[in-house]
């Protein structure tokens, strides 16, 4: 380069191009020598810019993979052709392609001989390539993306502190490409910021490229907060993650987080939030005041929830609602929701003090099972035949006694662990190891990350995922991550160790609460965040002994919030600590149906009669059928008297009000008029218009489980009708569940999809045979196969489309709540039948098992039961167990207690008689020892 520049100066002339600039464009010589001269020309001096159009034309398939996708982040270095890998040899690149080729453009971007100008036209070039660019934003230019990506993907993640590409070097390139000074802030926020989905931690981002948090601290200001809206969502959200972890960035962004907290992504708004919270007051009410006057309630429910947690913040909700914004009912919702809560009165929460593990440790026997486990291992490989079998046993038989004793003591942390242990694998040591403590695993990898500098790989939860068992309190994994000296990304992943919803073995929330206990702001997190992030908080609450009254305000959004999973298990916390009958009559009145219904169901499970009155109130204004099942339920369940709300006028008033439009199309299969004609209890005919109501009431519910509203309606019924009621709608949901094809239409499609597998037979032989490398097993399977006479393939396909199934009731398994009061024998056995049957239908069989419950009577009892203890279908079984526990529970037994009790008796009373009438005659049954009966008068005559 000296020489070029020397020559320049003698001559006039511009210097060449440099050679490092040829190598990193080498590949296109692959393609075309002359398209190679002119791509360097151009990126040189711009001479020839039309070459551009050549690179974007007909070389573009095989350039774009000769230069290994550039301008792209990927997840990996995309594999090369065996074809293409040739073409570049031909031209001089030998080697591995994925470093052949993009070594020299990663020399290019560390060279400082290139000028800007230069760099500029590169990108140009790397944007005409291919498809150009992935991660666009509207209004970056696509040269300065394709430019950030390829630097990003190529450089190595351990060179990123030496890296001399600052954002302000791409706002240079930006000038000298004609940009608005105005304009540059906002494109290379928008450049470095937006998101591509990719895998794998050693893959640098452009968002991980070192200097953004400096460039946004000198022009953030510069950035309109609009800009961010072109993101997406996981690219807003990081930025709003960005802004919490340097509150000095947050405070250059304070616009932008603002217009973040209503985003249009929930998981946008509540990470905008968090990193309001770490703002001064006074700053957030300055960017938050334009924002609540101009936003819809739609989107400011995470926002009015964490403003009405304090004066300040309520303060502004009400100024904003006076000024005309469109929250107001919102915001009175919040507001009524403290004052249920009532003042937050300080908690002494005592949380206990823990034993930190030892790092001390029996080292003669941690070295006993280190070599059991390495004679194991060299057991199993030993005499293997395969190449990876010997040398398997040869690095065994290379392991030493004090190779075991330094990873004994690289565990206790007086070493680095030796290279023997890099033979085994990791979890299977550890495993067999059980003198390790948690602390010794988790050290022992972090060193063997550290070594080969993959710290970025460390997850706490595969490391520690075999000892949770171990873990008494959370706040001792805290502890043994520090003294490991793991990165801050690895102490973040400490709380995720207590989450229910992992698949790892999750630390048991009565050891995880004294850590939460430390830090509310992640169980605030958490519960503003998503469904599953607020369940696991939840989870880790009820665990403890007082709630702080920080987090009431989020709990309480739970519990009357939309999740129907967490809804309950918030409500559940709340009414542990004494705080839910204000929440639950607040919910009453709620706008969305489904809340005034959870709020009804709250109260019932409250049980405080207290609540009466304002279910009462409730009800009178209540127009939805939902809501009014469930606010009656509630009102029989808190002991009042129904019976004027039950009664036979009342119903059809009800039916006819709830039938005014038309039946739901979607129980159009279901026959309404095959009805039975119903009975009342004084024997008065019911009319046809209220069971039809009940069907579709029912089927509007979707709860199979019948023990409330729809088994109080039964009860009014004569007990026969009841009984009919019930057997119809099991026979009519069951038929409707288990329809298959007629005979004659399987037949037809047996007799050409018979013949059709009986030819394919035949051809495959013929081609297996015709083959000379086709292998001996395969032919032979194959003539197994063609010897099958069509006869049995039609008699096979036949027997396929019969068990077809033409149709589904899974979603009308409310119609099985109108089963209660049928003969539990009858329910019984259809619902066994159906488990022998048509047993793999595990949503069908989970609502039958409901109809179990809620039928309660011993033959349902018993097969509940029997499913609760053994059923080829895990969670079936675990939700039999529930349902189990809650009847037994309701009757006050134990399950024990529940299957002693409900065991077929044979017709004996609870006196252990059998009492038996024959008109105006009555005899009595005893059972003796023998196993008989024996019958006698009622005054014990034989």
């Amino acid at each position: 380069m000296v020489f070029e520049r020397l020559k320049s100066a003698l001559t006039g002339q511009p210097p060449g191009p440099h050679n490092q600039l040829k190598a990193a464009l080498g590949p296109i010589r692959a393609v075309s020598e002359p398209l190679f001269e002119r791509a360097v020309r151009f990126v040189q001096d711009g001479s020839g810019p039309e070459v551009l159009l050549a690179l974007d034309a007909g070389h573009a398939p095989d350039l774009d993979r000769l230069l290994i996708e550039p301008g792209r982040v990927t997840s990996w270095t995309p594999w090369l052709a065996d074809s293409l890998t040739k073409r570049l040899q031909q031209v001089g690149i030998s080697g591995d392609p994925r470093t052949a080729v993009v070594g020299p453009r990663a020399e290019l971007y560390r060279n400082t001989a290139i000028g800007q100008p230069q760099f500029l036209r590169f990108g140009y070039l790397l944007a005409a390539v291919g498809a150009g660019p992935n991660r666009r934003v509207d209004g970056v230019p696509a040269w300065l993306t394709a430019l950030l990506n390829d630097l990003a993907t190529l450089t190595e993640r351990s060179a990123l502190p030496h890296l001399q590409w600052p954002p302000e070097r791409f706002a240079d390139l930006l000038r000298h490409d004609g940009c608005p000074e105005a304009d540059i802030p906002a494109t290379v926020f928008l450049a470095f910021c937006q998101q591509e989905k990719v895998w794998g931690s050693q893959t640098v981002r452009p968002h991980e490229l070192p200097g953004i948090d400096n460039y946004l601290l000198g022009f953030g200001q510069l950035i309109p907060p609009g800009a961010v809206a072109r993101l997406t969502a996981d690219a807003r959200t990081a930025i709003a993650e960005r802004a919490k972890a340097n509150p000095a960035v947050g405070h250059a962004l304070a616009p932008m987080l603002a217009q973040l907290a209503v985003d249009k992504a929930k998981g946008v708004r509540v990470a905008a939030i968090a990193g309001l919270a770490v703002l001064p007051d006074e700053l957030q009410a300055t960017v938050l005041r334009q924002v609540l006057r101009t936003t819809p309630a739609s989107v400011a429910a995470e926002l009015i929830e964490y403003l009405s947690r304090t004066a300040a913040g309520g303060a502004l909700l009400d100024e904003a609602v006076a000024a005309g914004a469109k929250l107001g009912a919102a915001v009175a919702k919040a507001n009524a929701r403290r004052e249920a809560l009532g003042p937050a009165e300080p908690q002494n929460l005592f949380v206990p003090a823990f034993t930190p593990y030892p790092d001390e440790l029996d080292e003669e026997r941690a070295v006993a099972e280190l070599r059991r486990f390495v004679d194991a291992q060299l057991a199993r490989s030993g005499g293997g035949e395969h190449a990876w079998q010997i040398k398997r046993a040869r690095e065994l038989g290379q392991v030493t006694d004090r190779d075991l004793w330094q990873i004994v003591q690289a565990a206790a942390g007086r070493q680095a662990p030796p290279k023997a242990l890099e033979v085994f694998s990791f979890h299977s040591v550890t495993s067999a190891v059980r003198s390790f403590n948690p602390l010794h695993v988790l050290r022992l990898e972090a060193e063997l990350l550290r070594r080969n500098g993959r710290e970025r790989q460390f997850r706490l939860g595969w490391v520690a995922r075999d000892r949770t068992d171990e873990v008494t309190d959370l706040r001792q994994i805290a502890d043994a991550v520090r003294r490991i000296s793991a990165a801050p990304e690895v102490a973040a992943q400490v709380p995720d160790l207590a989450r229910t919803s992992s698949w790892w073995s999750a630390v048991e929330p009565e050891a995880a609460w004294p850590w939460f206990a430390e830090r509310l702001d992640v169980l605030q997190d958490w519960l503003t965040g998503s469904a599953q992030d607020a369940g696991d908080a939840l989870a880790v609450l009820e665990a403890f002994p007082a709630l702080p009254p920080a987090l009431l305000p989020s709990i309480a959004a739970v519990a009357l919030g939309d999740s129907r999973r967490n809804r309950p298990l918030a409500q559940a916390v709340l009414a542990k600590h004494g705080l839910a009958r204000g929440l639950a009559e607040q919910g009453l009145g709620d706008g969305r149906g489904e809340i005034r219904a959870a709020s009804a169901s709250w109260l019932a499970a409250v049980r405080d009669p207290g609540a009466i009155p304002a279910v009462r109130a409730a009800l009178a204004k209540e127009k939805r059928e939902v809501p009014r099942a469930a606010m009656l339920n509630a009102l029989r369940d808190l002991g009042d008297d129904v019976t004027a709300d039950l009664a036979p006028d009342r119903l059809l008033t009800e039916a006819r009000a709830g039938l005014k439009g038309k039946r739901p199309p979607a129980l159009d299969w279901f026959g309404f008029d095959q009805l039975p004609a119903l009975r009342w209890a004084d024997g008065s005919a019911v009319d046809a218009t209220i069971p039809t109501w009940w069907v579709v009431l029912a089927n509007k519910v979707k709860d199979p489980d019948g023990s409330g509203l729809l088994d109080l309606y039964l009860g009014r019924l004569a007990a026969d009708s009841a009984e009919a009621l019930g057997r119809f709608m099991l026979a009519s949901w069951i038929g409707q569940d288990t329809r298959h094809p007629d005979a004659q239409e399987s037949r037809a499609h047996a007799e050409a999809e018979g013949r059709r597998r009986h030819q394919w037979a035949q051809e495959r032989l013929r081609r297996l045979v015709a083959s000379p490398k086709t292998k001996p097993e395969y032919v032979e399977q194959a003539r197994e196969w063609a010897a099958i006479p069509a006869e049995q393939h039609i008699r096979d396909a036949y027997a396929q489309h019969q068990a077809t199934y033409l149709g589904s009731a899974a979603a009308h398994r409310g119609l099985l709540a109108l089963t209660t009061r049928m003969p539990g024998i009858e329910l019984a056995d259809a619902v066994q039948s159906y488990i022998r049957n048509h047993g793999a239908r595990r949503a069908q069989v989970d609502s039958l098992i409901h109809a179990l419950y809620a039928n309660g009577q011993p033959a349902a009892v018993q097969l509940l039961l029997s499913v609760s203890r053994r059923f080829k279908q895990a969670s079936v079984q675990a939700t039999a167990g529930r349902l189990v526990e809650s009847l037994a529970e309701q009757r006050g037994w134990t399950a024990e207690e529940l299957a002693d009790r409900t065991i077929p008796a044979a017709g004996f009373d609870g006196d252990a008689l059998l009492h038996l009438d024959f008109g105006t005659r009555a005899f009595v049954g005893r059972a003796t020892p023998s196993g008989t009966i024996e019958l006698s008068t009622a005054d014990g005559k034989p």
